[in-house]
């Protein structure tokens, strides 16, 4: 333990061991003893008794902290919490802090794992559907604060020759590459998720109708023009868009099923091109 007198403490030892002394030479005066050897003792005595009083004291103290933080930290494992630096001072704890320690990052791992496969596609490392949903109702609920947003669906063109043609590894490496251009493409306020199949999401935050479209297009001209699926194999990427406004009035479903309309009509106008909602087909976006 590393710890250091204060000054009251100080001035307890010394008081007590000058009253030791004071009562040592009283007790040589009226008994006729040495003087000096029954001070010394007191002293001594004197010395060993506060001394042994300050030593539980300081004992007491380093105990009721270290249980304090070890209390922090059960704390943050049942609240699922990151848990902060743990210093304890007695030696007697440190198997227990060791054993708890090993425990919370077992815990940890476990309940990342447990997210990830909650929260996360496996194949795409994007966030799923499930996800998408939690964060629509986030932007949704900030739309009606006034505060504008927008959806897109992405469906990759001719995704099922791709599968038919290389076989659904192929396909398999297909979406990986363009969930990584995707995410390479877009802002960091930008939330990219994919539904399913060859299906993918961007919600823009803080993004009104206008500026989701010039997002829409800066995007298609941001992304690469092949993909590599294989060996020698370099997919022409083309891809359909359909976009939705995110209003006080939309709710996830009416939302999702808007962009899903949107995109159906960008398809029947000949894909590789982005539909806004409520829109009629020749008013598509420009195609790269």
């Amino acid at each position: 333990m590393h710890l250091s007198l204060k000054q009251s403490q100080i001035r307890q030892l010394l008081l007590g061991t000058l009253l030791l002394s004071g009562l040592g030479l009283a007790f040589a005066w009226s008994t006729g003893w040495n003087p000096r050897v029954l001070a010394a003792a007191g002293a001594t005595v004197g010395l060993w008794l506060v001394h042994g009083l300050w030593q539980r004291r300081r004992l007491a103290q380093a105990l009721k902290r270290d249980l304090r933080q070890l209390k922090r930290l059960v704390r943050d494992i049942r609240r699922d919490l990151e848990p902060g630096p743990v210093n304890l001072r007695l030696a007697e704890f440190t198997p227990l802090l060791q054993s708890l320690t090993r425990s919370v990052n077992r815990i940890a791992r476990e309940r990342r794992k447990l997210r990830d496969l909650g929260l996360r596609d496996h194949l795409s490392r994007l966030p799923n559907r499930r996800a998408l949903e939690d964060r629509l109702a986030s932007s949704l609920s900030q739309a009606r604060r006034g505060l504008p947003g927008a959806l897109l669906l992405i469906d990759i063109d001719r995704f099922k020759e791709v599968n038919d043609r290389y076989g659904h590894e192929a396909g398999d490496r297909l979406i990986r590459a363009f969930a990584r251009a995707l995410r390479q493409c877009v802002r960091e306020t930008d939330f990219v998720a994919r539904l399913g199949g060859d299906e993918f999401a961007i919600l823009f935050s803080f993004t009104a109708t206008g500026q989701a479209q010039a997002l829409a297009q800066r995007l298609r001209l941001a992304m690469p023009k092949r993909l590599q699926i294989g060996p020698d194999i370099h997919h022409r990427l083309r891809w359909t868009g359909g976009l939705t406004e995110l209003t006080a009035k939309t709710d996830a479903g009416s939302a999702l099923r808007e962009a899903d309309a949107a995109l159906l009509q960008a398809k029947q106008a000949g894909r590789n091109c982005t539909h806004v909602a409520e829109e009629p087909v020749p008013r598509a976006v420009a195609r790269a």
